[in-house]
């Protein structure tokens, strides 16, 4: 890890779709932590095997979502850049692929407390741990480490339900920033047709 230089927040997941709980995830970052700027990756092929509409389609629905912070927030294809075939994208790979890209600077992983109670199964999570310090965000119904400082809880808005939402009654959460309703208008995302 880069001992001076920049420091970089760096926020993956699915973000199938981004939703209100991930926008604000940058401004919590920003304002509380010391942090230069937040790095935004949608995961390519995900480490835990969720179905996932197509990569491009996500780059551009958070590229809409996470416009509002200009310069300070970055949506990344890294993950995309780096992919094996249909080998699983592992967090610490692409940490260490972004790593190479801003040698100088100081990444840190952005994760939420739902996150600490699944780190057993993250591909070599301690690692993770040692070289790219979590900033971890409070989620309801799930406690963080003793002792471990956390950001505060963010509103309990979980993707799979606004998905759900949207193929069985075709309905759109006001919860989804309005440029990517936009978007998954234009590409008849979520519908059980799509």
């Amino acid at each position: 890890m880069g001992s001076g230089g920049e420091r970089i927040a760096v926020f993956g997941g699915a973000f199938d779709p981004p939703h209100a709980g991930h926008v604000l995830v940058p401004a919590l970052v920003l304002s509380l932590e010391d942090v230069d700027r937040v790095i935004v990756v949608p995961s390519f092929n995900h480490a835990f095997g969720k179905n996932m509409a197509g990569f491009q389609q996500r780059m551009e629905m958070c590229e809409e979502a996470f416009s509002i912070y200009g310069a300070k927030v970055i949506v990344s294809s890294i993950e995309r850049d780096i992919a094996q075939g249909t080998r699983p994208s592992y967090t610490l790979e692409t940490l260490k692929a972004l790593q190479a890209g801003f040698r100088d600077a100081q990444l840190r992983l952005v994760i939420g407390t739902d996150i600490l109670s699944e780190a057993h199964k993250w591909f070599r999570f301690d690692e993770i741990e040692k070289n790219f310090q979590p900033i971890v965000i409070g989620r309801s119904g799930f406690s963080p480490k003793d002792g471990s400082t956390v950001l505060p809880e963010l509103p309990d808005i979980r993707s799979q339900e606004l998905r759900e939402a949207l193929s069985s009654e075709g309905k759109m959460s006001p919860e989804i920033p309005l440029g990517v309703q936009a978007i998954i208008e234009k590409y008849g995302l979520y519908r059980s047709s799509s």
